[in-house]
């Protein structure tokens, strides 16, 4: 028995390449066929820009053939911080890798099959009111790996993300009773698109309206509303309503932003870091609509 199992050790032994046997991995089979990066530049083509603004990716691999779903892995920050990317181990076969930056609480991801996977709010899905969405970014890849016989190593590529939300934020002055939360008016963005398919693909009618968490900025000394969406045109229906608080609920103000953008010149068209800033400030002279003066203390977040 110990001549066997002496004999079985020999057999092992020879078989593993010699860096195997020491404290030196590197020269040992890896257990991964594919390696892939991520890589996100923003408006400024700065390539620090995925490490500042994803700190997770949530990953997917189809059939490319019959969009059948493979496989799921999630990629957590600290994995990002060592290694901006992933591996993988996939059968010889076509693949189509879809990948979503920060789809976190705010994020439900349907991915059973690519042609009817869904992203949205978790909210949409289960008919309640959506405040936000995450601070979503999107990518995909389509790689071919061949079967062990062909294969002169691991397939390799990258994945280019896009921006996939546009940041909102909305100030209100001048209100009274601040003090009291339950007294605060509500904020309501209308005629917004709440639904993507898994390749971002913008799938329901711009008809659903969110309602913004409000919060109230001591430093700026007002209400403040900061979320996400998901993306419109520069040319969208959207609305932006103030309504007295319950049960009155009666219209304070109502803006088309269309017209605010164009007024303004704000454009969110072909921007990754897209931005939408709105102060509603109401006196005794009526309501104005303006940008904040205030835009050089918000933070960048490309700086």
């Amino acid at each position: 028995m110990k001549k066997l199992s002496k004999t079985l050790c020999i057999l092992i032994s020879l078989a593993l390449p010699a860096g195997c046997i020491n404290e030196d991995m590197s020269d040992c089979p890896s257990p991964y066929n594919t390696e892939l990066t991520f890589s996100y530049s923003g408006d400024r083509q700065d390539p620090a820009m995925f490490s500042r603004t994803i700190d997770g990716v949530t990953l997917v691999v189809f059939d490319r053939a019959d969009g059948q779903h493979i496989l799921d892995k999630a990629i957590v920050k600290a994995d990002l911080n060592r290694f901006q990317g992933t591996e993988l181990d996939l059968p010889a076969g076509d693949y189509r890798i879809v990948c979503w930056g920060n789809a976190f609480d705010d994020t439900e991801l349907l991915s059973d099959n690519l042609s009817e996977g869904r992203v949205h709010a978790p909210a949409y899905g289960s008919g309640g009111k959506i405040a936000t969405n995450d601070h979503l970014y999107y990518g995909e890849y389509d790689i071919t790996v061949p079967t062990a016989a062909d294969a002169s190593g691991k397939v390799t590529g990258d994945i280019p993300f896009r921006s996939a939300h546009i940041d909102m934020r909305i100030y209100m002055k001048g209100l009274d009773g601040l003090s009291d939360p339950a007294a605060w008016p509500e904020l309501e963005i209308g005629n917004l698109m709440p639904q993507y398919d898994l390749r971002m693909n913008a799938i329901q009618p711009f008809g659903t309206t969110y309602h913004p968490v409000l919060a109230q900025d001591d430093e700026k000394k007002a209400l403040a509303a900061c979320f996400q969406v998901l993306r419109f045109a520069d040319d969208n229906p959207v609305t932006v309503t103030v309504r007295e608080a319950a049960p009155g609920n009666a219209v304070r103000a109502a803006v088309n932003l269309r017209e605010y953008m164009e007024k303004n010149d704000i454009s969110v068209d072909n921007l990754h870091e897209a931005a939408v800033e709105m102060l509603i400030e109401f006196t005794d002279l009526g309501v104005s609509i303006t940008i904040p003066d205030w835009n050089s203390s918000i933070t960048d977040p490309e700086i």
